[in-house]
């Protein structure tokens, strides 16, 4: 859904772009926990039914929350993702924090 606009993003940004970090780059601390949020929401969304604009409208809803609750400008985010995404070592790294952070999730809801 989603993935396919932050794909073409950062193909576009990676055409222009060195591979000097943006002057804004998210730790990768900071970019797996919204990485996570956004997965979680994607998932939702998927779990709704809707489709087309509807799901498109709530996902850009719920998205700007994310990052509002995370601190993180749009274009900040959307810098940072195509800057790892074009450094596969270190968006490797961001995904196992996130596969680390749902493995303790899960482990936590199971034992409760």
């Amino acid at each position: 859904m989603r993935r396919s606009f932050y794909f073409i993003i950062c193909i576009i940004m990676g055409c222009n772009s060195s591979s000097q970090p943006p002057e804004t780059l998210l730790k990768e601390v900071v970019m797996s926990n919204i990485l996570l949020d956004v997965h979680l929401l994607e998932s939702k969304i998927n779990t709704l039914g809707r489709k087309g604009d509807t799901s498109f409208q709530i996902y850009d809803h719920f998205e700007k929350l994310i990052l509002e609750k995370h601190g993180v400008d749009s274009l900040v985010y959307t810098q940072s993702l195509a800057y790892y995404m074009e450094h596969p070592s270190l968006i490797e790294n961001i995904y196992t924090i996130i596969i680390d952070s749902l493995v303790l999730r899960e482990s936590t809801i199971r034992n409760n």
